[in-house]
């Protein structure tokens, strides 16, 4: 669960925690990718999505590459408070969280695997090769076969 206000002094879009879940290739809604991707989002209650949000990154002389961006299904009510987050005034504070987390990855990254790594539950700590490649049909696809996520 995730409760994360990215402009200072402001309300957190929901009171209530919100429930970020991986979601499979097939959501992904672009035609270019880098080396490893994931897919997150919210759905509803009649499970339309809500919001995707995607990572990708690959490895590259020096560091690494990697993109962030979200996706907005304005179409649903649900999506109004997210609307108004995103508006135009936001964007700059917005448009620096995605470089703020990169940039704090080797911070970031060790912490919340030893945070996880001796975890008992399987179904709260699900292991994912992220890997990605196009398909014959010209999709993207994860590369091994990953399991659910379902937090039980």
């Amino acid at each position: 669960m995730v409760a994360e206000s990215l402009i200072p002094d402001a309300q957190i879009l929901f009171k209530e925690a919100l429930s970020i879940m991986r979601m499979d290739m097939d959501c992904y809604p672009v035609t270019n990718s880098l080396g490893h991707t994931i897919v997150e989002g919210q759905r509803n209650k009649d499970n339309e999505i809500i919001i995707i949000n995607i990572h990708t990154w690959e490895v590259a002389p020096g560091g690494s590459i990697h993109r962030t961006f979200a996706v907005l299904n304005k179409h649903l009510p649900e999506a109004a408070l997210m609307a108004n987050a995103f508006s135009a005034e936001n964007m700059d504070v917005i448009s620096q969280h995605p470089e703020y987390e990169a940039a704090r990855w080797t911070v970031f990254l060790p912490q919340l695997y030893d945070l996880w790594k001796d975890h008992p539950d399987p179904t709260q700590n699900v292991t994912c090769d992220l890997r990605v490649r196009k398909n014959a049909q010209g999709k993207w696809e994860y590369i091994a076969k990953n399991g659910p996520v379902c937090v039980g």
